[in-house]
């Protein structure tokens, strides 16, 4: 068993106290990292999730040869290193084309994760108009994400992931940004028998402030 750190330098002291647990919790920080492969689609779609979490982010340039699902030390060491609770792996294989996985870890281990594969997705350059980036979301989950333990899991992490930092305040004119978090069932049968996965919608929203009307900015499915 390691022996606890002490510390012997002010910094190095102000460092452990901002680990150690509190009353209110601090936002969560997420980590966007690509793996050993990654193609434009993949980059895209993660420089978009990048632009609703750009204030409690961290974004990694260089590729990683990381498999979180066979090993997760890795994954766990940039983790700590960058003081990150939450993460976002973009993949792109021949088995598994455009894969983006979604995952949480606790006390320094990886807790649950998440994989999809994108489809259909469409940049913010592709609309004409821009949601405003800088202000903290609305989230709306619809559809019936308790029908497996699966969609349960993803409906948590999704839930972590979109949400920006707390604030006890908040201006009714900086409710300008909603995100719709859709699940959808699928009726086509695979090869084996068995049902397709669903399909969860992601789609940011502008909120007009006269009429109540909401123009959509950018699709994005999983």
């Amino acid at each position: 068993m390691s022996e606890p750190r002490i510390a012997t330098t002010q910094r190095g002291k102000r460092a452990l106290k901002a680990k150690e647990s509190q009353i209110f919790e601090n936002a969560k920080n997420t980590l966007f990292l690509y793996g050993k492969q990654v193609n434009d689609i993949v980059k895209e779609a993660m420089v978009e999730l990048f632009k609703l979490k750009r204030s409690c982010s961290t974004k990694l340039q260089r590729r990683n040869d990381i498999s979180p699902f066979n090993d997760s030390e890795s994954l766990e060491f940039l983790m700590e290193k960058n003081d990150c609770s939450l993460f976002v792996l973009g993949n792109h294989q021949k088995k598994r084309p455009h894969n983006l996985i979604f995952g949480r870890t606790f006390n320094g281990r990886v807790l649950d994760m998440c994989e999809y594969r994108l489809t259909g997705f469409q940049p913010s350059e592709f609309f004409e108009r821009k949601a405003p980036m800088n202000l903290k979301p609305m989230i709306a989950f619809k559809g019936d994400f308790d029908s497996t333990p699966e969609l349960v899991t993803s409906k948590s992490i999704l839930s972590d992931l979109l949400r920006n930092q707390t604030h006890d305040q908040i201006a009714i004119e900086s409710l300008r940004l909603l995100v719709t978090v859709t699940v959808v069932a699928s009726k086509r049968t695979l090869d084996n028998g068995e049902l397709e996965p669903p399909t969860i919608y992601i789609r940011p929203y502008i909120v007009e402030s006269k009429g109540g009307c909401m123009c959509p900015y950018s699709c994005s499915t999983l």
